[in-house]
């Protein structure tokens, strides 16, 4: 396909690997459990949640073109998979990534995913990735 357009779709956009730069938590109830913008540091770690103590290290988000993907980081030495389906609405630019009946809602900030997430404590976080 030929486009004379640079502007790939946000369904286009969204597939390969995307690599967690940052994670930041506001908006909390407890205002202990609000996390400045934490960044990955150089061994790629980065703290996601300051109140207990989670680190997560090699966050990595694969999309894939079929609607699936996976997420593989390691947390206390452990490595932990979890898979999830998306869908991308071109028009719109909603996303969801879907886990079971549980999602979250995304979206592009110039060349950056956004992941944001909201709690039962009304905490508004936002994952940051890049590719």
């Amino acid at each position: 396909m030929f486009s004379c357009s640079d502007d790939a779709l946000d369904s286009e956009r969204i597939i390969g690997s995307w690599n967690l730069k940052s994670v930041t938590v506001t908006n909390c109830q407890n205002a202990d459990e609000n996390l400045p913008k934490s960044e990955a540091d150089g061994d790629n770690c980065i703290v996601a949640d300051a109140v207990n103590d989670i680190i997560w290290c090699d966050f990595v988000l694969s999309v894939l073109s079929d609607g699936t993907g996976n997420i593989n980081y390691i947390e206390d030495g452990d490595t932990e998979t979890e898979e999830f389906t998306y869908t991308v609405n071109d028009e719109t630019g909603e996303i969801n990534f879907c886990e079971d009946s549980d999602c979250i809602s995304a979206e592009f900030r110039g060349d950056k995913l956004i992941w944001i997430l909201d709690d039962e404590d009304d905490c508004i976080g936002e994952l940051e990735f890049t590719m």
